[in-house]
């Protein structure tokens, strides 16, 4: 068992679904610290460590590892503060949880303490899903080059998979990351709009399309994007393409420009796996690319 202490600043999904796993892997939680008191005690309760829950940020000082799981516009703030009132010891780990921004965040003008970025390449809808998810999931890390080893401890405690990204290469890896879970959602989202003007309400047009997702990610959890395509442009259907614009034109014209650009990424990926000939390339890339008049 773990004798490491650690204390997390922001008690949301992800701060807390953390949290349940370090300590159920031995860690000493030794602070929970919110703005808000009963949020903290909430966290505490669901981690399983009663009676550590604050609102004061020098809560922190007796840990080994400090994790801030607040927003991405926060993380500054709160790394200023714990500098400016110097909790921060030298060997201290601070570590945060964005996609996007480096660890060096976290040390600002005068702050101590070695610091990781750690992301998970999961979506934290609900803790209760996120702590059982969280196996196996792979993470990003970041940050000193001594701090590199103890996060990826941090991130296998979890029953997470590691993996090293530079830290130049953020912004690109988490714009993949939004398109890959954020978009996915949009999509949804929209697939389930087309169908009200059809008569469907939201739940019953969700229910419809759940069976065709699923399909599409099983597919997609087995082949790559190029073998998993289906669909119209794959085949070259030059017809339906053009009865999908005929029907948004007349019915949801604020999708047409989505679908539009959609539709020409697709087709440059069916091209890409060699099953869409070159002319019916050019012919749907052309339909796609002329607004209707």
């Amino acid at each position: 068992m773990s004798e490491t202490t650690f204390a997390l600043i922001g008690p949301g999904r992800v701060g807390r679904s953390i949290a349940y796993r370090l300590v159920q892997d031995g860690y000493h939680l030794s602070a929970i610290i919110s703005r808000s008191l009963s949020r903290a005690k909430e966290a505490a309760t669901f981690v399983g460590a009663t009676g550590c829950a604050s609102c004061d940020l020098s809560a922190v000082t007796h840990a080994d590892i400090v994790l801030l799981a607040v927003a991405d516009d926060q993380i500054a703030t709160v790394a200023e503060e714990l500098a400016a009132r110097k909790i921060i010891k030298t060997e201290t780990l601070l570590v945060h949880f964005s996609g996007l921004h480096p660890a060096v965040i976290l040390r600002p003008k005068g702050g101590l303490g070695r610091v990781a970025s750690i992301h998970h390449l999961l979506s934290f809808a609900e803790p209760e899903r996120a702590v059982v998810a969280l196996s196996g999931t792979p993470c990003a890390i970041e940050g000193d080059a001594a701090a590199l080893a103890e996060a990826e401890t941090l991130v296998r405690a979890w029953g997470g998979e590691p993996f090293r990204l530079a830290s130049e290469h953020k912004g690109l890896y988490h714009a993949a990351a939004c398109v890959a879970s954020n978009f996915q959602v949009t999509l949804a989202a929209l697939a389930r709009d087309l169908l009200a003007p059809c008569g469907l309400d939201a739940e019953a047009a969700r229910a419809l399309l759940l069976p065709i997702q699923q399909a599409t990610s099983a597919n997609l959890a087995q082949l790559p994007p190029e073998s998993a395509l289906t669909g119209p442009i794959v085949r070259g259907d030059f017809g339906t393409v053009q009865a999908h614009l005929h029907a948004l034109t007349q019915t949801v014209p604020q999708a047409l420009s989505l679908y539009r650009q959609l539709g020409l990424a697709t087709v440059a990926l069916a091209e890409t796996s060699g099953r869409l000939p070159a002319d019916a390339a050019r012919r749907l890339r052309q339909e796609l690319s002329t607004d209707a008049p």
